[in-house]
């Protein structure tokens, strides 16, 4: 069994052994090499595990853009987000993809509209534990987003325990300003005079 010095007077160097409190043997020294990387790993471990444990979020899946950009507005980083469906498509006639049941199945809290059956049968079908809220009523009039913005954040409060309080109050002043100048605006131009075509829910 060669020593170190041994084995340093194999690769032709000189070794001063007087320097070494004690000889250590190939063996001795491939274990001690072994013990100090699955300590290093162990330590790997340890020093990541508990900062990734923290920063798990509750996951939010929502069917549309609209209900997922209201989200991303009031709970920002708080929250995973996960919008199943693309803003081109028809919320009521979607194909469901095998990774929406999985989205479906690990989420938190979902809201939906309404006109989207699909997503009660995905959710009772994939076992989802999470409450499925629904949102319905126009969005794109500010009083209906508004509308949108509260209901979305007694969700987040109801059921994820997330207070978005704050952010809803900035948002609604945004809106509310919003809607002060489009009717400003639309006062200035006699827009009531104006003969237009809309569906019954816009008038």
């Amino acid at each position: 069994m060669k020593t170190i010095k041994g084995m340093a007077a194999v690769r032709g160097k000189n070794l001063n052994t007087s320097v070494l409190p004690f000889r250590v043997s190939g063996v001795t020294m491939r274990r001690a090499l072994q013990a100090l990387s699955i300590l290093a790993i162990l330590l790997f471990l340890t020093a990541f595990a508990a900062p990734v444990a923290a920063e798990t979020k509750p996951l939010v899946v929502v069917t549309t853009s609209i209900l997922g950009s209201i989200v991303k507005d009031l709970a920002g980083d708080e929250v995973d987000l996960i919008v199943l469906m693309n803003p081109s498509a028809c919320p009521a006639h979607y194909d469901i993809k095998p990774s929406d049941v999985y989205a479906v199945s690990e989420a938190d809290l979902i809201m939906y509209h309404g006109f989207e059956k699909w997503i009660v049968d995905l959710h009772d079908t994939s076992g989802s534990k999470a409450e499925l809220v629904k949102v319905p009523g126009p969005w794109n009039t500010p009083e209906g987003v508004r509308n949108y913005y509260v209901k979305v954040a007694d969700a987040l409060k109801s059921s994820l325990g997330i207070d978005v309080s704050a952010r809803l109050n900035v948002k609604l002043r945004e809106i509310n300003e919003t809607l002060s100048k489009i009717r400003e605006e639309a006062r200035s131009i006699d827009a009531q005079s104006v003969k237009v075509i809309v569906m019954a829910w816009q008038k």
